[in-house]
């Protein structure tokens, strides 16, 4: 008889240590996230390497042209670790070439780096003339050819990026990932998540294993796909406590403009 009792309080025990686990779980479910824990902070990374040959790209005829200008054009910092002497650096008005750099200077001092490109950008247009122009970035270890569009003001003679650094965000403009999204992170399921923030945490977005986006939670990041409509898992890192949320399915991609940037 005393076995008997035992062994039905163990089964009520039991039932009662899996009614609390299934508790949690709805929990976190109706609030759609998952939670695990983890020792160390997760490494999320973008992989930028692609598979574009370099571009034949030919230096452009100086005899056919006017006049020029010379701009110096910087790498992003997202970017620089990947640079090599056998990157180029162009600039296009619609498809013709009209400057072409290679390989990249230091400018500042010898442990800056070798991330700038000094190019001479021929033309026939007139003095302070605004001209719509397509800067090709290609990293020849990534294999990738980045691009962004540009409203340039063509000041005869002179140089430009100089006194102010250009740094345009080729990763705005990447060939692999033609959809381009930025995502602010108050209308997504994590603003309803009681997560203790802090400067070390971090925001990952992953369509499957894939890293489509990294940031800190600053409100806004950016989030990269392969084709409209891919849906993206949010998951954030909170350092505090040491623990990953994911948000399944949180954003679908889409294509938002992105700023032209603005050379003068």
């Amino acid at each position: 008889m005393k076995h008997r009792i035992f062994y039905i309080v163990a089964i009520l025990l039991a039932g009662l240590a899996m009614g609390a686990c299934d508790s949690d779980d709805d929990s976190n479910s109706s609030k759609g996230f998952t939670l695990e824990n983890t020792t160390m902070a997760p490494t999320w990374q973008m992989d930028w390497s692609f598979n574009q040959e370099a571009p034949q790209w030919q230096e452009p005829q100086s005899q056919s042209y006017e006049n020029w200008v010379v701009i110096l054009v910087k790498i992003e910092p997202e970017l620089q670790e990947y640079t090599s002497k056998d990157d180029l650096m162009a600039l296009f008005v619609d498809d013709e070439l009209r400057g072409l750099s290679s390989p990249a200077v230091s400018v500042d001092d010898s442990n800056s780096g070798y991330n700038s490109y000094l190019m001479k950008v021929f033309g026939n247009e007139t003095d302070k003339e605004w001209m719509d122009v397509t800067l090709k970035y290609y990293n020849s270890r990534l294999k990738h050819v980045f691009s962004r569009s540009a409203s340039f003001l063509y000041n005869v003679d002179q140089v430009i990026g100089v006194d102010e650094d250009l740094v345009p965000n080729f990763t705005l403009g990447p060939a692999k990932y033609p959809v381009v999204m930025s995502l602010s992170l108050d209308t997504t399921p994590l603003a309803d998540a009681d997560l203790v923030i802090s400067n070390n945490d971090m925001v990952g977005a992953f369509v499957g294993d894939e890293c489509r986006g990294v940031a800190h939670a600053n409100g806004r990041m950016v989030v990269y796909g392969r084709e409209e409509g891919e849906k993206v898992t949010l998951k954030y890192y909170e350092a505090v406590n040491h623990r990953v949320y994911t948000f399944n399915d949180a954003v679908t991609i889409e294509q938002l403009p992105t700023n032209t940037i603005t050379i003068q």
